[in-house]
């Protein structure tokens, strides 16, 4: 799980930008366009619901299986960049290009877990703490 969080986490920082930058695509809905996104975005949400149910250690050692104790243990940021805020302008009305700049969050929902804090890293809280 980990690798597939990393490839999608290269894929979406390179195209995000090239995407907003340049518009490749003609229209939002393109075929292209959406061939080439909806496999990052499944692997997004794939990533969102395994992260929901797996446990975590917590400080005290023990084991939190309740997923509505994981969602309020978890990064804010994480969870508002899983929301596909592109598609949700689309269905407002909103043009090509700023429906473009609002995939910019796609990125931040795969970024290394490293850098998204202790609760989506494979290794225990415990460990990283160096207790």
């Amino acid at each position: 799980m980990r690798l597939l969080a990393h490839l999608v986490a290269l894929y979406l920082v390179l195209a995000v930008p090239v995407r907003v930058g340049f518009m490749p695509f003609p229209s939002f809905t393109h075929e292209w366009a959406i061939y080439s996104g909806l496999p990052a975005d499944a692997a997004v949400v794939m990533h969102v619901i395994l992260s929901l149910n797996l446990a975590v250690k917590n400080d005290m050692g023990s084991w939190v299986t309740d997923r509505g104790k994981i969602l309020r243990q978890g990064d804010l940021i994480f969870f508002l960049a899983m929301l596909p805020l592109d598609w949700f302008g689309y269905v407002c009305g909103l043009s090509h290009e700023p429906c473009l700049w609002l995939c910019i969050s796609a990125p931040i929902a795969h970024y290394p877990s490293d850098l998204l804090g202790p609760l989506y890293s494979d290794t225990p809280q415990s460990d990283i703490s160096g207790v």
